[in-house]
């Protein structure tokens, strides 16, 4: 590799199907989109209870958003992978329009029983690569949301809106009474632990340089206290173990050793999520 490559896009292009290849998350999600779907229609309740704090998460971001001046009063705002809603609801709580769009039917389910009165905001069930919207949005929201990351779903963003915000979990520090993403990784799916978000952000940083595109980056830093039923979190691992091709039975067998403590008679689980996401936005 020369030097100058770094700056062409065929290079990005290469690196992200090295990415693809390698990266047993983002390899799962190209070869098994069907199991994805089915984690995340099945997990939806599961998924939101994980981040703890779910409405001070959105807060801490949509207030940077509106720091970094990329919302104007009673804008309007795509929300691609919204999830069970963490993002739209607290646009729509400030006046904001949003189209809130997921390829899950339980999540959009999930984000509209929270839905409360004079809360504008539209949903739409689709994978985001066959949906445009009829008009442009003020702004076009990406949160953990994989599909993004290629250059066919970087040109698609840009057609959502004028603005784009890619907004990404880089690093997540548990404590040591409950370290999953370490133990889940090495001593159930026998892989090294993936740096997938960091890996991420450096590729769109990448690319978007390789078109000549000055991105604004931006960290965040965030704590949230998770509680979950121990059995709650035990059919978590089953739904998410199940993508990868783990049995019932043995997610079972070996989810009390993913536990560093002892419960004893504790029918709850309780830790501190300490998370710092990375803000990029361009124009």
């Amino acid at each position: 590799m020369h030097p100058e490559d770094l700056v062409k896009d065929r290079f990005w292009r290469h690196i992200i199907d090295e990415l693809h290849q390698n990266n047993f998350i983002l390899k799962s999600q190209k070869l098994h989109p069907r199991r994805w779907a089915l984690f995340y229609d099945r997990a939806a309740t599961l998924i939101h209870k994980l981040w703890g704090d779910p409405d001070a998460v959105a807060a801490l971001i949509v207030d940077q958003l509106e720091k970094q001046d990329l919302l104007s009063s009673g804008g309007s705002v795509v929300d691609l992978g919204c999830g069970t809603g963490l993002l739209t609801l607290e646009l729509a709580r400030r006046g904001y329009r949003v189209l809130a769009v997921d390829s899950s039917a339980e999540m959009i389910n999930f984000l509209k029983k929270r839905l409360s009165g004079g809360m504008q905001v539209e949903t739409v069930c689709s994978d985001f690569l066959a949906f445009c919207p009829s008009v442009p949005y003020d702004l076009c929201i990406a949160m953990n949301f994989p599909p993004l990351f290629s250059v066919r779903g970087v040109s698609q963003v840009e057609r959502y809106a004028s603005v784009r915000c890619s907004i990404t979990l880089v690093d997540e520090a548990l404590n040591a009474d409950l370290e999953f993403r370490r133990k889940v990784a090495v001593d159930v799916l026998r892989v090294k632990p993936p740096n997938t978000g960091r890996l991420l952000v450096l590729w769109l940083v990448g690319l978007l340089l390789s078109r000549n595109i000055l991105p604004n980056m931006k960290t965040l830093e965030c704590s949230s206290r998770v509680e979950i039923e121990i059995k709650e979190l035990l059919e978590f691992y089953k739904l998410y173990f199940a993508i990868f091709g783990v049995k019932n039975t043995t997610t079972e067998r070996l989810f009390p050793l993913l536990l560093s403590r002892n419960t004893g008679e504790t029918s709850q689980v309780t830790w501190e999520r300490n998370m710092r996401f990375c803000l990029i936005w361009w124009w």
